[in-house]
């Protein structure tokens, strides 16, 4: 069966489960984000997976906890490159060093999450890296419904070596990644809103190759984005929302190395069912996408969204997450500006005994760019168990496949992984 009927049948299977749970009281309804991102086949859910922390962990101070967390990563990699040929295979270590503070005040919220990540390969040190992150996240409430929310992130990443966007150099791609929040949400009975501004800035590095410096100066660029949510609690269980969002891209460098002009207005907007029950949270929506491009040679978007989000509780044992949701991504490929991406997730957690737990994960993708013809197919997917040896010390190991089918000769490729984790919190 095609990717694409698979993810149909999945997502219908899926709604029709949803709605036949029965009605319960339940918490109040929340705003969940969520986001379609092209996947990575060392994504950091994988690479910087934490063990999760209970509210009676960690150090005391004053009106803070402090969360202090150690990850210490070995995986072997067999595609290295993502190379359609001629793969080269590394042993990776990754140590990453992490931290948490959380405020405890009874009014207000300030939140730190800070990490390093230092990756060290056993035959290929051209392919090391240190990465870094800090989000800073405050919350402060003008009444008791109503709050100002502001939020700073700043991570320095790398790109990864199977991304279409970047050109063969002889390090991996580093940038910056730089982002401002700012917003105010409140809920008057049955109602909610919310609006939020962000402003995100993209920052990549120039790249040394056997045929000279790569100047990925063109690839800079500003997103600026203003979000506005409505949900109306209309039952016990039951809420409709809608969800709008408009967004300008400008890159620094108009026109880039090849003479293209990429910036670009866009606007979506989703209407949806939300469901909640103490089994189950539920989603569903549909919409449109659209993207206008300054270049007469790019070809605007104009696409139906539609998607699904569902947290299921299927036993006390046994829960399962699934999102399925369409966006539209940016290339910086010559002649396309950017491409509709289809994803869906799924993810079953078992827990086989207190100690014990067993998770299966698998994402299809799929990217159909714009102006060109070309079409990529990804399926990750990955088996993972995990062992608590301690109140504070826990073992994993996971089996790990990434895939990319593409129109394009030479664009595909299949890698195997194996990582072995210890995570470590106080």
């Amino acid at each position: 069966m095609h990717k694409g009927s698979l993810s149909l049948c999945l997502f219908i299977l899926l709604l029709v489960n949803v709605f036949q749970v029965s009605a319960q009281e339940t918490a109040p309804l929340g705003a969940e984000e969520s986001e379609s991102k092209l996947i990575k086949r060392k994504s950091i859910v994988i690479v910087r997976k934490r063990t999760e922390q209970a509210e009676t962990r960690g150090i005391e101070l004053e009106n803070y906890v402090f969360l202090p967390n150690i990850l210490v990563a070995e995986y072997y990699d067999d595609n290295l490159f993502a190379a359609d040929s001629n793969e080269k295979s590394d042993w990776i270590t990754v140590v990453t060093p992490t931290f948490d503070l959380k405020s405890k005040w009874k009014q207000h919220q300030f939140n730190v999450d800070a990490g390093f990540e230092a990756v060290r390969h056993s035959d290929r040190a051209s392919e090391n890296t240190d990465n870094a992150w800090l989000n800073l996240k405050g919350q402060y409430d003008t009444s008791k419904n109503c709050r100002l929310f502001a939020g700073y992130s700043y991570m320095r990443d790398h790109e990864d070596r199977g991304s279409v966007d970047s050109e063969a150099g002889d390090d991996p791609t580093r940038f910056d990644d730089t982002s401002i929040d700012l917003g105010y949400s409140g809920n008057q009975g049955s109602h909610y809103y919310k609006i939020a501004l962000n402003s995100r800035s993209l920052d990549f590095d120039d790249v040394g190759s056997p045929l000279g410096t790569i100047d990925y100066d063109d690839r800079d660029r500003d997103d600026d984005s203003i979000d506005l949510r409505y949900l109306f609690k209309y039952a016990a269980t039951m809420a409709f929302f809608v969800d709008t969002v408009t967004d300008r891209r400008d890159y620094e460098q108009t026109p880039d190395n090849a003479g293209n002009d990429r910036n670009s207005d866009g606007f979506s907007y989703a209407v949806g069912l939300e469901r909640v029950s103490p089994d189950t949270v539920a989603r569903v929506f549909v919409g449109r996408l659209e993207r206008d491009y300054e270049s007469p040679a790019f070809e605007d978007a104009d696409e139906t969204d539609f998607g699904l989000q569902l947290r299921w509780k299927i036993s006390p044992v046994t829960n399962l997450i699934a999102r399925s949701g369409r966006s539209i991504g940016e290339t910086t490929l010559d002649k396309s500006p950017g491409y509709l991406l289809d994803n869906l997730l799924l993810r079953f957690n078992v827990e086989l005994s207190e100690e014990r737990a067993l998770s299966f994960g698998l994402i299809d993708s799929k990217a159909d760019y714009f102006t060109i013809d070309r079409e990529d197919d990804y399926l990750d997917m990955g088996v993972e168990y995990s062992q608590q040896l301690f109140s504070n010390l826990k073992f994993e190991v996971e089996l790990h496949r990434a895939e990319r089918e593409s129109n394009v000769d030479g664009e595909d490729y299949t890698i195997d992984q194996i990582f072995f984790r210890i995570n470590a919190a106080i």
